[in-house]
């Protein structure tokens, strides 16, 4: 059978949808809320699956690449999937998902490289895979410039992909001055032709012209801080067009500071305010989300002014660091912020093995120090226990023992004292369900006006639970690891139109579908193993999506 419908639909749904968004994070933003409706894109090993919310089918499921490859790696274990962003190339009337992959691979000259995929909406087939540089984590659809940027992680250069080339080189921008590393681009309308880019190792912005595909200026903000060896780098960033101010995390968790966009100059720093940045769509209220799991809320002021913290609120659960704003309105413009409903997707620990030692030991399976080093293992040096300091970018997934971190002790036989302890748990290796208790788990939400209203009377705002499942825990093969030891877990959500939608491990590879307005559980799609990405596609309105769509694996 063909593929059509939905899909046909998509090759035209978006030359009528591109308006102004703020609060960009992507640069795909807007197709997230003009368009009510369309497809998900979940992207899991070795499956790209296309999902109806509406229906909960997998429409069609892609398995190989442009020249009939599996999507599998050197090691012949599934390609890694970083940033996903749907893209258009309004000049040829071409749509795409472009999906920053996080293997590294080596040339016959030594240099490392990886790969962006591609996949025509259109024609829901993978049609290309363009070589950048290694390990893209971040990417960016750049609408006014029909680009795609991928940002290595390891020789710090944005790599530009022209959308009506997709077969072409790619072009650099350094994004740094001295030192490499983990960073992002910070878009907006508003700040257009410019933005500014971060590096988790430097004190420097990055400000970049996007046409000139240059850097064109480097501000060193350290002689502003209260110390200069805190704010080692800054990671996370935001936007207020209110105040046309930036917000910047600190990479070390340090604190947040404030710059003027218009003057390019340092306006505050919250030292007492530490996580990622993300702004709410109608600019007028900043979120920080802590890695303590507590959410601080600044709200911008006038240009020149700094910002206001106002409210606070803990999530519990364990948030992921992204949240999903929600609003009645299928517009991307500013909406009262009462009508925004906040979504944080949970990765907390739900093996029960761990919560079950956890409890017996009073401790917090969700704390970095159990994390880093879990409290249920007994070490050979008792007294080298990990503080568990946060790391931005943990990717590796190993055996969590690692010859240069913290050994299991022996017990009287030899053996490990604690054999099945932390990510040493049974069900941690072969994914088990019946070692999770996946009901604690899924998304928590919050009204903004909820919120406010909360705070004006004086009492503590509270996030409600959306049962939808649990990720599995990313286990450290970091070459530094202490035996047993957890990485950071990541879990991925959007909005789709009218739709909220999570990635679950348990009690199965699924992808969770929640109606925004009411906040219940559409359904469920079962996945490939490990889903880890979604983007949405969006159609023209009142079209069936993908009838006629062909069913299971396909290219």
């Amino acid at each position: 059978m063909m593929v059509s419908s939905l899909l046909d639909v998509l090759a035209v749904a978006c030359l009528v949808c591109m308006t102004t968004v703020a609060a960009v994070r992507n640069g795909d933003e807007v197709f997230e809320t003009t368009q009510p409706h369309g497809a998900f894109y979940v992207f899991a090993d070795k499956a790209i699956h296309i999902v109806d919310p509406q229906t909960l089918q997998v429409e069609k499921t892609l398995t190989s690449d442009q020249n009939g490859n599996s999507l599998t790696n050197a090691q012949n274990k599934s390609r890694t999937w970083n940033d996903v962003a749907f893209v258009e190339d309004a000049k040829n009337e071409k749509f795409y998902v472009f999906a920053n992959e996080g293997d590294i691979y080596t040339d016959a000259a030594g240099s490392e490289y990886s790969y962006v995929t591609v996949i025509d909406t259109a024609a829901a087939v993978v049609v290309g895979r363009v070589r950048v540089g290694p390990l893209p984590v971040h990417g960016y659809n750049i609408p006014q410039l029909g680009q795609f940027w991928a940002h290595s992680d390891i020789d710090g250069t944005f790599y530009i992909i022209p959308v009506d080339n997709i077969n072409g080189s790619a072009a650099t921008v350094a994004d740094y001055k001295t030192n490499t590393g983990h960073g992002k681009l910070l878009l907006d309308d508003s700040l257009y032709p410019e933005a500014y880019a971060t590096n988790v190792n430097e004190q420097v912005i990055e400000q970049i012209n996007l046409p000139k595909q240059a850097r064109t200026n480097s501000f060193n903000y350290s002689s502003f801080l209260p110390n200069a060896s805190i704010c080692t780098g800054t990671h996370s960033v935001g936007y207020s067009n209110i105040s046309q101010h930036a917000f910047f995390e600190c990479a070390d968790n340090m604190g947040v500071f404030e710059w003027n966009t218009v003057s390019n100059t340092f306006v505050r720093f919250f030292p007492n305010i530490t996580g990622y940045v993300s702004v709410a769509p109608g600019d007028d209220e900043v979120l920080v989300v802590g890695y303590d799991s507590n959410v601080n809320v600044l709200k911008p002021q006038g240009n020149g002014v700094p910002a206001v913290p106002a409210y606070t609120f803990l999530v519990s659960g364990d948030p992921d660091l992204n949240p999903v704003y929600w609003s009645p309105s299928n517009s991307s413009t500013a909406e009262p912020v009462t009508d925004y409903t906040v979504y944080l997707a949970l990765t907390q620990n739900t093996n029960i093995f761990n919560l079950q030692a956890a409890a017996n030991l009073g401790l917090d399976v969700t704390d970095d120090s159990y994390t880093s080093a879990p409290g249920d293992c007994q070490y050979a040096n008792s007294t080298a226990t990990s503080s568990g300091g946060r790391k931005l970018l943990d990717m590796d997934m190993g055996s969590g023992a690692s010859p240069m971190g913290l050994q299991l002790a022996k017990g009287p036989t030899g053996q490990a004292a604690t054999p099945q302890c932390g990510a040493c748990a049974p069900g941690v290796a072969d994914a088990n369900p019946a070692d999770y208790n996946a009901s604690m788990s899924g998304l928590a939400y919050i009204n903004l006006g909820t919120l406010q209203g909360n705070a004006t009377a004086g009492s503590d705002a509270q996030t409600t639970l959306i049962p939808a499942g649990a990720v599995a825990q990313t286990v450290n093969g970091d070459s530094d690891a202490n035996a047993c030891s957890y990485g950071e877990t990541s879990r991925s959500a959007i909005r789709g139109g009218p739709w909220i939608a999570t990635v679950a491990d348990f009690p199965q590879s699924s992808l969770y579908v929640v109606t925004g307005a009411n906040q219940t559980v559409h359904g469920y799609v079962p996945t490939a193993p490990h889903p880890t990405k979604i983007a949405w596609v969006p159609s023209r309105s009142g079209n069936p999506p993908l009838a006629a769509a062909s069913v299971g694996s396909g290219r």
